[in-house]
């Protein structure tokens, strides 16, 4: 049962990393054009960062508090930083946007 739910698990976290990544460049490009070298620079830090941090503090962490301990550490950081990013996250990516000009210029741009 547990390697079950760990595998299922791991794929929809898969799924939900990789429509994060899709959508984090899109966010970008449209909610800061005006800076979007400086927001895709912040992006690729952050996700290079991770790739580098991520597998070295998940070690110390598992070292120090053990299997269960690292799992719940990291489980609360992530609903921290989900918090935090609804904080964040501007009111207009909440919205059908498909009528606003932007949109539409944007549509145009694509045809």
């Amino acid at each position: 049962m547990f390697f079950g739910l760990a595998i299922f698990l791991r794929f929809v976290q898969g799924i939900g990393g990789t429509c994060l990544q899709v959508t984090s460049y899109s966010i970008i490009l449209g909610e800061f054009a005006t800076r979007k070298e400086v927001g895709l620079s912040y992006l690729s830090a952050a996700r290079g960062l991770g790739f580098l941090g991520g597998p070295v503090s998940g070690q110390l962490f598992y070292s120090a508090i053990g299997y269960q301990g690292t799992f719940w550490l990291f489980a609360g950081i992530m609903i921290i930083t989900l918090l935090y990013s609804m904080y964040r996250l501007p009111n207009s990516l909440n919205i059908n946007n498909s009528n606003t000009a932007k949109a539409k210029r944007a549509s145009m741009r694509l045809s």
